[in-house]
This record gives C-alpha cells, sequence and structure tokens, in this order.
C-alpha cells in the first residue's frame, strides 16, 4: 500500500508543480504588462449599438425643445453613473436660437459616451463634437440613463449640423445644405 501511495503522491506532485508554475508566470506576465503599459488590464470600452430612427427636419424641430445656433467651446470631461452609462459633457456659446429661447448664452449639453479612466462607452448613433466649428442643434431637455434632467442631441447625429461658408450638413458635407433653407423649413415646422 505504501508504494501505491507514494506512486500516486509522485504522479500528483508534476502536474501541481506545472500548474504552479504556470499560475506564477502568468501573474508575473500580467504586473508586467500594467507596469510597462501603466493600464489596467480589466479595464475597456464597451460599444453599444441601436437603430437610428430616420428624421426630417420638421420631425427634428418638432421633437426638440429648444433649437440654437452656436460655436463648440469646450468637449469634456466624460464621467460614468453610478448605474454605468458614460457621458460627455459638450459646451456650446449659443449666438441665435429659432425655437424657444433660453436665457443662457452658454449652452451645457451631454451625449452618450466617452473616455473614462477605465475604459469608456462608444455609443453608435451619437453626434461627435470637437472644439471650435459653429454648429446648428436640435435639443431636448431628459434623463435618459442619468439621475438627473439634461440637454441632448435630438435624433442622434441628425440633430446636429456643422455649419460652413453659408451651408451646413450632418455626418458629411456632401449632405450640405444652404443654412437659409434649413432655417427656412424649420420656421415652416414650429
Amino acid at each position: 500500500m505504501t508504494q501505491a501511495i507514494k506512486t500516486l503522491a509522485r504522479l500528483v506532485r508534476r502536474p501541481l508543480i506545472i500548474l504552479v508554475a504556470l499560475t506564477v508566470v502568468v501573474s508575473v506576465s500580467a504586473i508586467g504588462y500594467v507596469v510597462v503599459t501603466q493600464r489596467n488590464p480589466f479595464c475597456f470600452a464597451i460599444t453599444a449599438h441601436g437603430l437610428l430612427q430616420q428624421m426630417t427636419v420638421g420631425d427634428l424641430t418638432k421633437a426638440s425643445d429648444t433649437i440654437l445656433i452656436g460655436t463648440v467651446t469646450q468637449v469634456g470631461p466624460s464621467w460614468q453613473t453610478i448605474s454605468g452609462w458614460v457621458f460627455t459633457s459638450v459646451t456650446v456659446n449659443t449666438s441665435r436660437y429659432l425655437k424657444s429661447p433660453m436665457s443662457l448664452v452658454t449652452v451645457q449639453l451631454r451625449i452618450e459616451g466617452g473616455s473614462t479612466t477605465c475604459g469608456g462607452l462608444i455609443v453608435e448613433d451619437q453626434p461627435s463634437f470637437v472644439k471650435g466649428p459653429p454648429v446648428l442643434l436640435f435639443l431636448r431637455m431628459t434623463n435618459y440613463n442619468s439621475p438627473d434632467s439634461y440637454l441632448a442631441v435630438v435624433g442622434g447625429p441628425q440633430g446636429k449640423y456643422t455649419i460652413e461658408n453659408g451651408s451646413a450638413w450632418w455626418g458629411d458635407p456632401s449632405n450640405a445644405v444652404p443654412l437659409d433653407d434649413l432655417i427656412a423649413e424649420i420656421n415652416r415646422n414650429i
């Protein structure tokens, strides 16, 4: 019986030693990755997909609480709510209101998605903003996925028009229309 126990102990010891060695190698590799890249290996960006409902200028106008023209002065910061949603703040200096003027010259809105210190959230059907260019925005007040109310762009990227040289477009400059025609269409639907 003693010989059988010794043989069994030897057979169990080898895989155990191999398992311990592999665990040490993986642990050292993970620690090395964190030290060298200064990244948390458990942080990653999540991508959210959805179906974008096609909206006309009339639809956007009717669904908006306010419509404005202004210049983007700041994009960010991004932060994560307790429920896990990530938002990014966008600050716009308003030069003109087309619907339901607000008393604010500087308007702060939020878009879903953004980068945080530990990953982030990429939301497919949200408009993207950069500091500088004038924009025409269709906005509504909402509290979607947030504990408080905030201004959000109506219709995702369809509700953000970039303005340049008397033209405005959403998405791609090939969609450009004269700004005066866009404003006239908005006024017809207010």
